[in-house]
């Protein structure tokens, strides 16, 4: 699916954070059915669009972007205890924090975070 997710065993994962920061954002973009050669590929947050910006809702994202980037990208796991969705009813959206642990084969992981912003569009 990733041109630099490698294809024969013990060749080097790609380290670079803005790469796996682009294959977030991938996976988020899209939803399943829209990619023709991958119907499967992406995450279903569109499945919440209209429900109450709540913390139960929170925490159906929060599942769904654990099992979504765990499905979709195996260089990386998101950390679930130290990840959160939190919602922001005043400004109609949600604050995301994920912490992404980058897996390397040679037992040497890195940690950064990635921060983001789901916004419901207001009509």
């Amino acid at each position: 699916m990733y041109s630099d997710i490698p294809i024969l065993p013990y060749t080097k994962f790609a380290e670079d954070a803005e790469c796996i920061k682009n294959s977030i954002d991938m996976c988020l973009y899209f939803s399943p059915g829209s990619r023709l050669n991958h119907p499967t590929f992406g995450c279903e947050l569109d499945s919440v669009l209209f429900d109450p910006i709540d913390d139960h809702t929170a925490r159906k994202i929060l599942l769904e972007l654990l099992q979504c980037l765990q499905r979709w990208d195996p260089r990386f796991r998101v950390v679930p205890g130290l990840s959160s969705v939190v919602p922001d009813v005043d400004n109609n959206r949600y604050d995301v924090k994920l912490l992404i642990e980058v897996v390397l084969p040679s037992e040497q992981n890195i940690e950064y975070e990635y921060f983001s912003t789901l916004e419901r569009p207001i009509n």
